[in-house]
């Protein structure tokens, strides 16, 4: 079973960090879908980043960038999708919202693991979706980076006829 949801030009491919499970399934819909655009929930200052990271590829990599860590592993979904897109030169477009620090974070429930999603694919979704309902509403700063990576996917779809977003 499938995890990604196709709707209309966008195809989107949750992010589970450092889970094979997903990046598999990256790779599976970059196969069948062809994207002609990839986006990642990565901000833009990120970019000389992945672009490192990607050099270093397959051994796993760390860099701190001002007060932003980022872990690259190998299996991870967004680093495979920056990966397939180099590898292609497809466009790839870093859409996160760049923001300082990062949000405070409330321990709540404990979601279903990643390694459910393939076995039980939109089922998995609606659990996760249902369970993250239950916690806290999310802090406002998580609020604006959605709202700015709609907008930057909606004028990504308007630029090009099939965009996947990994995030």
């Amino acid at each position: 079973m499938r995890i990604a949801e196709r709707v209309g030009n966008l195809l989107g491919v949750p992010s589970c960090h450092f889970d094979p499970i997903f990046a598999r399934e990256v790779r599976r819909a970059v196969s069948a879908f062809r994207p002609t655009a990839v986006a990642v929930e990565l901000p833009p200052s990120a970019e000389a980043e992945v672009d490192w990271a990607l050099s270093c590829w397959p051994s796993p990599v760390a860099s701190l960038s001002g007060s932003k860590l980022f872990p690259f592993v190998p299996g991870d979904s967004i680093l495979e999708a920056c990966r397939v897109a180099r590898g292609a030169r497809s466009p790839l477009y870093l859409v996160d919202l760049e923001v300082c620090g990062g949000a405070r974070r409330e321990r709540g429930l404990s979601l279903p693991g990643p390694e459910f999603a393939p076995r039980v694919g939109r089922l998995f979704r609606e659990a996760h979706d249902a369970l993250a309902a239950l916690e806290l509403p999310p802090p406002d700063e998580d609020l604006a980076r959605e709202a700015h990576m709609a907008r930057r996917l909606s004028e990504l779809l308007a630029a090009h006829q099939r965009v996947l977003w990994v995030g």
